[in-house]
């Protein structure tokens, strides 16, 4: 017998969208020291709405790191505690900038214990970051220090990173960081991806360790044309990238809007200028 077969060739992957993470033309610092590499960088943790019980962390790789995954586990007294590390993975996104290509990758760690030490590692495509450790929140109401930072947008890293490095050693243990808005320019002064690559290297270690709470400022925003022609406003396209925050906020600036419970307070973080010139002040409020 003879069994004739036929179908349809066998359809492509459609390609994997990329975001233009590009601005306006702007000197470039020298030798692209803040493109992406085959390890991890711009690691921040971010806390979850209730910070006891769930945190979430965000990185940036080089393109060949297809695959976006965590090692996590309780940090105990033992050189070996990576041993128990339990495998979590996420959601990635490709962009492109003046830097070249990259991926930014997102993990949320749920399902936490009160009061307990973690440590994790974040995965590029030559091996793993090192370990980082943080602290859940209470579950009861406890005070708590916590680090207040503002408009870093200048200098970020030639002079911004000395307030950081003051501020960590004078807080003593800081829980959580808070940053008011304006961390980067987002105009001509310099490439954004490179700004962006400055506020990381201020931060340094700290960003992976202390929850970070960042709001936006204006900076946060660049010029755009309206369809009516008129002169107007978008979020630059790194902050939904580099931070994974809570999705609670407002519906109308649902990327930059959240709220987090830690130790008996609440953080309600708003977008003053989605308010403001963007029209969702009603909806924030």
């Amino acid at each position: 017998a003879m069994v004739l077969m036929s179908g349809q060739p066998a359809m492509a992957a459609p390609p994997e969208p990329i975001v233009d993470l590009r601005g306006e033309a702007a000197p470039a610092a020298a030798g692209q020291p803040y493109a992406a590499r085959n390890l991890p960088d711009r690691i921040v943790l971010s806390a979850g709405a209730d910070a006891s019980r769930s945190m979430a962390v965000s990185w940036r790789t080089d393109r060949a790191q297809g695959e976006t995954w965590v090692e996590l586990a309780e940090l105990v007294p033992s050189p070996n505690f990576g041993s128990k590390a339990q495998k979590l993975s996420g959601e990635s996104v490709l962009t492109t900038s003046e830097n070249g290509d990259a991926r930014y990758h997102k993990v949320k760690f749920d399902t936490l214990k009160p009061d307990t030490a973690y440590a994790y590692r974040v995965r590029g495509s030559a091996g793993f970051s090192e370990w980082h450790q943080f602290r859940t929140a209470q579950s009861s109401n406890a005070a708590f220090r916590f680090i207040y930072m503002g408009d870093t947008q200048n200098q970020i890293l030639n002079i911004g990173s000395l307030a950081w490095r003051r501020a960590l050693l004078q807080a003593g243990n800081a829980q959580l960081m808070l940053h008011a808005g304006d961390l980067v320019a987002s105009r001509d002064d310099l490439v954004h991806d490179d700004e962006w690559g400055e506020w990381s290297a201020a931060g340094g270690w700290a960003l992976a360790t202390i929850p970070q709470l960042p709001a936006t400022g204006n900076h946060e925003y660049v010029d755009a044309i309206a369809p009516d022609g008129k002169e107007s406003r978008r979020l630059g396209g790194h902050w939904p990238v580099m931070f994974n925050l809570p999705q609670n906020g407002a519906s109308e600036a649902a990327k930059t809007t959240y709220s987090v419970d830690y130790q008996g307070a609440r953080f309600v973080v708003l977008d003053g200028t989605s308010a403001l010139d963007l029209g969702a002040l009603k909806n924030q409020t």
